[in-house]
């Protein structure tokens, strides 16, 4: 484990072993510099795990959780997965390709 601060003090404690000083005060920017100064950008794994209970993802038969959709949901989307430990559903509306996207900038920056 890696401790990420923004407090170099922190740092200085003699019980720390492993970690880094983050320069930035911006989350975007501060999450740029942890995947550059890891090399993380080979290592991403989107839409894997629940982001409520990290538990995995799968894709769901539509007829399985059709009771847990809204109509227009229902209506415009087909492909759907489901977490494995808490159930959430989910599926690949705008929401996701905004994350696509924002993941494909961290992954390719220029």
């Amino acid at each position: 484990r890696i401790i990420l601060t923004r407090d170099i003090g922190i740092l200085k404690n003699r019980l720390v072993t492993h970690g880094y000083w983050l320069r930035s005060q911006r989350p975007k920017e501060q999450l740029t510099e942890v995947i550059n100064r890891f090399n993380l950008s080979d290592n991403f794994k989107p839409f894997n795990r629940c982001i409520e209970c990290n538990g995995s993802i799968k894709v769901v038969n539509k007829a399985k959780i059709i009771n847990k959709l809204k109509p227009k949901t229902i209506k415009y989307f087909k492909k759907f997965y489901r977490c494995t430990k808490c159930e959430k559903v989910y599926w690949e509306g705008s929401h996701y390709h905004r994350m696509t996207d924002r993941i494909n900038s961290l992954q390719n920056p220029n």
